[in-house]
């Protein structure tokens, strides 16, 4: 159940815990207990295996993961294959789902073991912005930095390569900071997207075995690429 925090109680370890945020690094002591004070901050668990965000539900909150582990599984290609990515503490839900014209959640989130949660409304969020040019800028880096992959994955031309393929999900859809990140898909749905034959793509399979960060586990009807 969530609850509201207030500037009494707890302080020192919440200034602690909000500091380790990607949201409010370089933030000093007195603008984390002036934030603490004037921002309703709702806290809120999740029991390992209930799901956090729905795939395609509405983003109208901010969500970091505070502690415990979380996946994040994306469909692409028509749902045939899988982005999952396992997350830690610091982790933030869709900051760019927030504003614009697309809303909703392109992932669904789960959580792998229970887990505590911040949320921040998007009215509340507006307002801890104008609080301090430091939170503006932490929030506007991190909306830069995926705006910036997904330009990069946009303007590097498409190979029929599964590794390079693999590489640009990554880039356009993942998180730089995961635990782990592993890709879901038959090489029957691979070779269908890369517009090669079945063939071909598992001899690329067999060579990227070969890579020291990366795992492939499963059969040609299931297969998971692992990279550490």
């Amino acid at each position: 159940m969530a609850e509201s925090h207030s500037a009494e109680s707890g302080l020192p370890s919440m200034f602690d815990t909000l500091r380790s945020l990607p949201l409010f690094r370089g933030a000093s002591a007195e603008d984390i207990s002036l934030l603490v004070e004037k921002i309703p901050l709702e806290f809120d668990s999740c029991a390992r295996g209930e799901e956090v965000v729905a795939s395609g539900c509405r983003c109208d909150r901010l969500i970091i993961l505070l502690s415990g582990n979380v996946s994040q599984k994306t469909r692409v290609a028509s749902g045939r294959i899988v982005l999952s990515q396992l997350h830690g503490a610091g982790f933030c839900v869709a900051p760019d789902s927030l504003f614009g014209l697309y809303n909703d959640s392109s992932s669904a989130i789960v959580a792998e073991t229970d887990v505590s949660l911040l949320r921040i409304s998007k009215g509340n969020l507006l307002e801890l912005l104008e609080m301090s040019r430091i939170y503006l800028v932490n929030y506007l880096n991190m909306l830069s930095f995926r705006a910036q992959m997904r330009r990069m994955v946009a303007q590097t031309p498409r190979v029929p390569r599964v590794y390079s393929y693999i590489r640009q999900l990554m880039r356009a859809l993942g998180e730089r900071r995961a635990i782990e990140t592993r890709v879901l898909f038959s090489a029957k749905d691979m070779a269908r997207e890369l517009g090669i034959d079945e063939a071909r793509v598992i001899r690329q399979l067999r060579a990227l075995a070969s890579h020291e960060n990366v795992r492939i586990d499963g059969t040609p009807a299931r297969l998971a690429v692992i990279l550490k």
